[in-house]
């Protein structure tokens, strides 16, 4: 997410551990809707090795969004298998439609069962919830939002639960997805293990402590090398993968010709990262770099929720400090040794 600020005074912060701050998050508006989307039994595909297929569901409910709300900054958290997305209600009718489409166009060309959602701010606040909004900037390039209140896992529950939810459209129909792509293979653990961290509060807990706890852990995390990034500083690495470009084609208006166009751009770009050369401005191996620097393996979406690289010392540390002395959950899932983007 990149562009120009919000209407309105959301804190920006450069330092990832500052988003354990609550103090730099700003509620939205009521006015504002949130647009959600998340794979159905998406556990089930991954093991079936249809990894590649979630994750183009997931993200491209965030790109048909961008693409047909014509808003500067869409703030919105990508989950792998869904993802939410703030919007001014004036977006509502569009968002409605863009949603409807997707959940068509997932289940005709990627067989899975998107479950759409759209659901007012307002309707989050009488619920007793709240949605507030920090901007964590990585690098110059981006920015990314990040969440706190309770009202994103409320809404969430709410969608699992069938309220507020949405229907397909006619057969065939499909938003604008152009930018959507899933070219990278998977990535090896380097330190140990690939670890989804995910720490949320328990309801009825004060802020302040489990913002302490956040914290601690954000530490903890950095005294990895290179803070327990899943990507090498270089960036992933360019190979030829069939299965993104099977899907990022099914995205387009012609498959068949854009199938073609796709395997001869990848085909360029594996010459020119091994040549080391540059076409025009674009440089293949300072592109992975950027990749790597702009990675959005740490988010808060009412929770910290973060992908690692991690040594078993600090795996075993991370354990000990999710102990029964804390009020709150502490979940680490130990994945193979590899990260799937």
């Amino acid at each position: 997410m990149s562009g120009a600020l919000l209407p309105l005074t959301i804190p920006t912060v450069s330092s990832f551990a500052d988003v354990a701050d609550m103090s730099n998050y700003h509620p939205l508006p009521d006015d504002w809707i949130l647009a959600l989307a998340d794979v159905v039994n998406s556990t089930s595909a991954i093991e079936e090795g249809r990894y590649k297929a979630v994750n183009m569901a997931g993200a491209g409910v965030v790109c048909a969004l961008s693409n047909h709300c014509s808003y500067t900054v869409m703030p919105y958290a990508f989950g792998g298998d869904g993802a939410i997305a703030a919007l001014p209600g004036r977006y509502a009718t569009t968002a409605r439609q863009v949603l409807s489409e997707l959940r068509t166009w997932t289940e005709e060309a990627l067989r899975l069962d998107l479950r759409v959602a759209l659901i007012p701010i307002i309707a989050v606040r009488r619920a007793g919830f709240d949605v507030r909004v920090c901007l964590y900037r990585p690098s110059e390039a981006v920015t990314y939002a990040m969440f706190s209140g309770g009202g994103t896992t409320w809404a969430e529950a709410q969608m699992k639960a069938g309220r507020f939810n949405l229907g397909g459209t006619l057969a065939g129909s499909k938003p604008d997805l152009t930018g959507l792509s899933c070219r990278w293979d998977p990535v090896r653990a380097r330190k140990g293990s690939i670890v989804s961290l995910i720490v949320t509060p328990v309801e009825g807990h004060q802020s302040q402590d489990f913002s302490d706890l956040v914290a601690q852990v954000i530490r903890l995390v950095a005294s990895e090398d290179q803070e327990a990034h899943p990507l090498p500083a270089d960036g992933p690495p360019v190979t030829m993968i069939t299965k993104g470009i099977a899907y990022e084609s099914a995205a387009r208006q012609n498959r068949n010709l854009a199938s073609t166009f796709i395997l001869l751009q990848t085909i360029l770009v594996i010459v020119l990262d091994r040549l080391n050369l540059s076409l025009g401005s674009f440089n293949s191996r300072a592109y992975r770099v950027e990749i790597s620097r702009n990675c959005d393996f740490r988010k808060f979406d009412d929770g910290l929720k973060m992908t690692l690289d991690l040594s078993e010392p600090v795996v075993a540390s991370l354990k000990s400090i999710g102990g029964c002395r804390y009020a709150w959950d502490l979940s680490i899932w130990i994945a193979r040794a590899e990260l799937r983007p």
